[in-house]
């Protein structure tokens, strides 16, 4: 019978190499901007909170950051707390109220659709984190275009959070600011709203 004989880990060890840095710091150029978008339930899963985190990276790198709460997103932005609104009841209760309050407070947009919290959650505008902006429904797909029109890979809507990222930059084979070609690959209304990235600085790269 095999006989595990390795030494048990210990507080203070390390197993990686946590110090290394494949890539370079990317930092925005003077007014980029990133777009990033939430429709998913909090406390389900981790994804809205690392996504929190990772706007708030974005907004420290130089990017004019706006974050999106639409349908199931808009439960990121609500006041919480138990047995009183602000109480933690367990730990990690308030992380998302937490980080978005800091990332209001270190220059960050957040907007939330009006429609998704009243018509789907019973919420109202005073449900909100302070500092977030409540927008028609009609605004949730234009925020996005903008975004496409500020030469950003944008995204449709869907159960995941998309960090989009807006760059000043001239498209390949037009001017700034000019239309993406549409890609034959994507349908419009699939993700990317049927365009391709041209030339900017993909997402992965800026949130390295």
């Amino acid at each position: 019978m095999p006989k595990v004989t390795r030494p048990a880990n210990e507080k203070g060890e390390f197993l990686v190499d946590y110090e290394e840095k494949v890539f370079e710091d990317v930092k925005a150029a003077p007014g980029e901007k990133a777009l990033v978008t939430f429709h998913t339930v909090a406390f389900e899963g981790s994804i809205g909170f690392v996504n929190l985190l990772q706007a708030t990276r974005l907004q420290r790198k130089g990017f004019e950051t706006s974050v999106l709460l639409y349908g199931p997103g808009v439960t990121l932005g609500v006041k919480r707390g138990f047995p009183t609104l602000g109480d933690e009841a367990f730990p990690g209760h308030q992380n998302f109220n937490n980080q978005i309050a800091k990332f209001i407070a270190e220059g960050g947009k957040v907007y939330a659709c009006r429609f998704a919290l009243q018509a789907l959650y019973g919420h109202g505008e005073g449900a909100l984190i302070e500092g977030i902006r409540p927008i028609s429904p009609l605004d949730v797909l234009d925020i996005i275009l903008l975004h496409r029109k500020a030469d950003a890979s944008s995204s449709t809507p869907g159960h995941f959070e998309h960090p989009v990222a807006a760059a000043p930059l001239p498209l390949e084979g037009g001017d700034a600011g000019g239309p993406a070609e549409p890609d034959p690959r994507r349908p419009l209304g699939g993700p990317c709203l049927g365009l391709r990235p041209a030339s900017r600085r993909t997402v992965m790269e800026i949130l390295r």
